[in-house]
């Protein structure tokens, strides 16, 4: 029985690991999904409400948080609050058991820039909850007070000097690393560069144009 030679040893497969670059960004999948599965969960709410109370603080909720009602029948309701020229957004859905209030604010699956809420959900859930309180304990309704802010104080005039010029930057970036051709990388991160770009100065100029 002859024995194994080194060479048959050296040309063996052996295993290997993943880059470090690899191994972080699959550790930030993992951490992203797993917030995403639990924010799937509903948020179980035991008060004793009657439908018109109901309704109350859906409205005054809607008001206050700008929410586009979808589906409202006696044992769901379904609205959505867009943000930033609905790229997106929040889709709250809240249903009625036994009872019970079942609630869930989720980022919004129709909305392909919708990856985090920042805050949001938590804000949807909790004012809706404030608000169906405030009814049953026979609070009335705050009128909002809305400050109109001026799109040219200095504050914002500062703003856009830097913004402006920074966002024209970035289109010319972009455009050189899309045509470049470098690499599929590079090309798409010149793709996000000018797509970020365009839509804030789309978003800023939409907003100096609506408010005159």
């Amino acid at each position: 029985m002859q024995g194994i030679s080194n060479d048959c040893l050296a040309s063996k497969p052996q295993a290997t690991s993943l880059p470090p670059c690899y191994r972080a960004n699959l550790s930030r999948g993992k951490l992203f999904f797993i917030k995403q599965y639990k924010e799937l969960f509903f948020n179980k709410i035991d008060i004793h409400y009657s439908e018109s109370q109901f309704q109350e603080a859906i409205k005054r909720t809607a008001n206050e948080l700008e929410w586009k009602i979808v589906k409202n029948n006696k044992k769901e309701f379904r609205a959505k609050r867009n943000e930033f020229i609905s790229l997106w957004g929040e889709s709250i859905t809240i249903i009625k058991e036994n009872g019970c209030i079942y609630i869930n604010s989720i980022c919004d699956p129709d909305k392909w820039a919708s990856i985090t809420s920042y805050g949001w959900n938590k804000k949807n859930r909790n004012t809706f909850l404030k608000h169906l309180n405030n009814v049953i304990d026979g609070t009335e309704e705050i009128p909002l007070i809305t400050k109109k802010e001026n799109e040219w104080s200095a504050k914002r005039i500062i703003i856009r000097i830097i913004a402006y010029p920074l966002c024209l930057l970035f289109i010319v970036l972009g455009i050189y690393m899309l045509f470049a051709g470098i690499s599929p990388k590079n090309m798409f991160a010149g793709v996000c560069m000018i797509g970020l770009a365009v839509i804030y100065l789309y978003a800023d100029i939409k907003l100096i144009i609506t408010k005159k």
